[in-house]
């Protein structure tokens, strides 16, 4: 087909359209093939890069369109991209989004590695203007060393009014205060700094010292700012509530940073001298085995990251289940009597609803002078806590299912 695709006012040419979910198909090789494409879906106009688009003169992207395997392909088909930094970071997050039960590819969400914070702006970008929503998790030293991903995500639909929520004119602005401030306090108290950070686990092969000070330094004020003491730590602690202040807009706006540093800086364990694939790999065998709920407060940038990108309600069992026994005692109570047996009652509710038949067990529970029933759920595939259920026929049947819930959270 490639071999014949052309104007077919040239002899022997052909224009060829195809409409596939088949990443294989893409022909995607350099930034000159990207308006070949023709990008739609979700509720979305069709989008098609123009070649006029100073976008397809970024080296940067370009590199990052050569670079491209079937994962990062795979990502065009999605409706939402999570950006993060590289293989170790995703092999964490797609771990935690299948213990917490998000799930990532039926939302149409793609957790893609930008192979470095580098290629963030650029790759964001291109997904952007392609149609996709597009988050990005990146280690803290991007947030340090340089402005550049805040700057791009002031500039993002939203920011100004984020921004003036909190009391600043732009994103930006809250953040030139913030490294103003931060790096006087740095140049007058070196020594102090530097007998709190100096055992905290620097994330980069970077040797600079006040490359690891900066860095260090912000990491603990974001994990623990208590642990600067004195006149110096209140001067801390007011500075993370602000820094506070700029994430939680960053965050409203898709921008997540990892704050104890690295991915591998929430680790559980050292892992020995492992390299960073196989660290993160042993990483999401830990976490195979540990509770979901604990996983938020062990990853919470994380976490909070992988919902911004792949929003969605939880699927709640009980929700089914409560309409269908509604119905079910609705029509029980029309024709029931106080001698009616068992399988009469039963026989009510399955004429009603040939559905349910084997999903509930009812009984004639009258005690007095109204009609009752006991319900029992016989199916066990659900896990619900609120049987036996008895309801009389006064009863507010509403109030009486609402009693019906999930008992375990994570398999909603």
């Amino acid at each position: 087909m490639e071999s014949v695709a052309g104007d077919w006012t040239d002899k022997g040419k052909k224009r060829i359209v195809i409409s596939t979910h088949s990443p294989s198909f893409l022909p995607l090789r350099s930034l000159a093939d990207l308006p070949n494409i023709v990008f739609f879906g979700g509720g979305a106009d069709c989008r098609q890069i123009d070649p006029a688009n100073g976008l397809l003169q970024s080296s940067k992207l370009g590199h990052f369109v050569a670079r491209t395997g079937l994962s990062h392909r795979q990502a065009l088909f999605a409706e939402r991209i999570l950006l993060v930094e590289g293989p170790s970071d995703e092999t964490v997050a797609a771990r935690i989004a299948q213990r917490l039960g998000m799930k990532i590819e039926a939302r149409n969400t793609q957790i893609l590695p930008a192979l470095g914070k580098g290629e963030f702006r650029e790759a964001r970008k291109l997904f952007t203007e392609i149609g996709m929503r597009v988050a990005v998790l990146a280690d803290l030293d991007a947030l340090v060393d340089n402005n550049s991903l805040v700057n791009d995500f002031s500039s993002a639909d939203g920011a100004s009014a984020v921004a003036n929520a909190s009391g600043h004119s732009s994103l930006t602005d809250l953040d030139g205060k913030l490294r103003s401030e931060f790096a006087a306090l740095i140049a007058t108290n070196e020594a102090a700094i530097d007998a709190v950070v100096a055992a905290y686990p620097y994330w980069s092969d970077k040797q600079d010292p006040d490359v690891r000070r900066r860095r260090c330094a912000l990491a603990q004020l974001l994990s623990q700012p208590s642990a600067f003491t004195g006149e110096l730590g209140k001067e801390m602690a007011a500075l993370a509530t602000r820094y506070g202040v700029l994430l939680t807009g960053l965050e409203q706006l898709g921008c997540f940073f990892l704050c104890r540093g690295a991915i591998e800086n929430y680790f559980a364990t050292n892992f020995g001298g492992a390299g960073k694939p196989a660290r993160a790999s042993a990483e999401a065998e830990h976490l195979a085995a540990l509770p979901p709920a604990e996983i938020p407060s062990k990853y919470p940038e994380l976490v909070r990251a992988l919902r911004s990108a792949a929003p969605g309600r939880s699927i709640d069992e009980s929700v089914l289940l409560r309409g269908k026994l509604a119905a079910a005692l609705g029509a029980i109570f029309q024709s029931m009597e106080l001698g009616s047996t068992d399988a009469q009652i039963e026989g009510m509710a399955t004429s009603v609803l040939p559905a349910i038949r084997g999903l509930f067990k009812f009984h004639n529970a009258t005690s007095s002078d109204q009609p009752a029933v006991r319900v029992e759920l016989l199916s066990e595939i659900f896990n619900l806590t609120g049987f036996p259920l008895t309801v009389a026929r006064n009863d507010n049947l509403n109030d009486a299912v609402a009693k019906i819930r999930p008992a375990d959270s994570s398999r909603t």
